[in-house]
């Protein structure tokens, strides 16, 4: 497989966040790639968080390797326009090979990746909120421990506080952290 070497900084840097820091599970430290058709979704899972890239791919072979693989996490040198991976005959074995010419040879992931995708509902959202990531991203970016998001109405501000244990409501008013602009979008009744 051939990927764009930007494309698939971007991706990785965006799953990088979910990978399990604990090694009590392994294969949750590891990156999963699944090619198929064209298409590569490459996820990372720390049993918490999943988070999901889909990245087009070439394939530099007659012969389309389109199993699930996990390899370990790695980063993509700078300038790096093109990445190539492949995966040995036996799938133990997977190389990474830069256009600037350095690589990467990584032992695969022997046990199966967690089934993430069974903890996305296959129905139709209820409603959808709609945010722009970087003022929610903002927001969020000081804030300690558990938080309450509250929404007053579809087209309001959210108020995000954080959760105090033992104070009442009237204490809570008075000490949100931010208020965000927002939409809820009605789907389904």
């Amino acid at each position: 497989m051939r990927f764009n070497g930007n494309e698939l900084k971007s991706a990785l840097k965006s799953v990088k966040p979910a990978l399990a820091e604990d090694d009590s599970k392994l294969i949750l430290t590891g990156i999963s790639f699944k090619p198929k058709d064209g298409i590569c979704e490459i996820a990372a899972c720390d049993g918490l968080r999943i988070h999901v890239k889909r990245l087009t791919y070439t394939n530099e072979s007659e012969s389309e390797y389109t199993s699930e693989f996990v390899i370990p996490f790695f980063d993509i040198p700078s300038g790096c326009n093109t990445v190539g991976i492949t995966i040995n005959e036996t799938g133990e074995m997977c190389f990474v090979v830069f256009d600037n010419g350095s690589s990467l040879i990584l032992r695969t992931f022997k046990e199966p990746y967690i089934s993430y995708e069974k903890s996305v509902p296959k129905t139709e959202p209820v409603f959808s909120i709609v945010f722009d990531p970087k003022v929610l991203k903002d927001a969020l970016s000081n804030l300690k421990g558990p938080v309450n998001m509250d929404f007053y109405g579809d087209k309001s501000p959210c108020i995000i506080r954080t959760v105090l244990e033992g104070y009442n409501k009237a204490t809570l008013d008075e000490s949100y952290n931010l208020v965000l602009p927002c939409y809820i979008k009605t789907l389904r009744r």
